[in-house]
């Protein structure tokens, strides 16, 4: 019996390759909005505040131009950690601050102010000295009008003789009394008083001493 080759089995073909996971092309277009969005929040936070900044800066620019002492410490306050702002009016000039540590208030009307004495005033504040003492020391002297100064009267009588306010004296010494008055301004009125029958020479003298001493405002009155 003839003996039979056997017959070998077909080839395996080749697995297929396995495609590509669709997950991680999701995954990255996720990535990618994530990222685009964070981009979006960041440009417009930017963009945001490069506005109100700009708007800010112009306003104080504004304020300042119109009255410096409230734009000083408006500024001042908002940026110290010890004072709290309870209300302003740019209109008025007031502001009203609060001490954080002792709750005291101080209204300060800044037109009573300057620049700089307002910044001491708000750095005394924020260190707990009491609202009375800031104003007493921060608020700039009002120097008080000047008064009348009193005038200085020279009388002549008919003999010639001289009265300095009312005290005796003469031709002579009348210079030395005109230097002590002159210590006073030489604006100080000067008033002669003379009789009806005083000699044109005396009246004469006396007016020409007082202009040597500086003093113009010389009126003659008779009695």
């Amino acid at each position: 019996m003839a003996e039979t080759t056997p017959t070998p089995p077909p080839p395996i073909a080749p697995a297929p390759s396995p495609a590509p996971a669709k997950g991680g092309n999701r995954t990255l277009i996720i990535v990618l909005c994530i990222l685009g969005g964070l981009l979006l929040l960041i440009g417009g936070c930017v963009t945001t505040c490069f506005y109100f900044g700009a708007k800010k800066a112009k306003e104080y620019a504004q304020t300042a131009e119109k009255n410096p002492a409230y734009a000083t410490v408006s500024l001042l306050a908002s940026l110290s950690p010890d004072v709290d702002v309870v209300s302003k009016d740019a209109d008025s000039g007031k502001i009203t601050l609060r001490n954080k540590k002792s709750g005291e208030t101080i209204t300060l009307d800044t037109h009573d102010y300057t620049p700089d004495n307002i910044g001491r005033a708000l750095e005394e504040f924020s260190r707990g000295v009491p609202a009375a003492k800031v104003k007493a020391a921060a608020t700039p002297e009002t120097p008080a009008a000047d008064a009348p100064k009193e005038a200085v009267t020279i009388s002549l009588a008919p003999d010639g003789s001289l009265e300095f306010n009312g005290e005796a004296t003469t031709l002579e010494a009348l210079p030395e009394l005109l230097k002590q008055a002159g210590d006073a301004g030489k604006d100080t009125p000067i008033l002669l008083v003379a009789a009806e029958n005083t000699p044109l020479p005396t009246v004469t003298q006396v007016m020409d001493a007082c202009r040597k001493e500086g003093f113009s405002n010389i009126r003659l009155q008779s009695k």
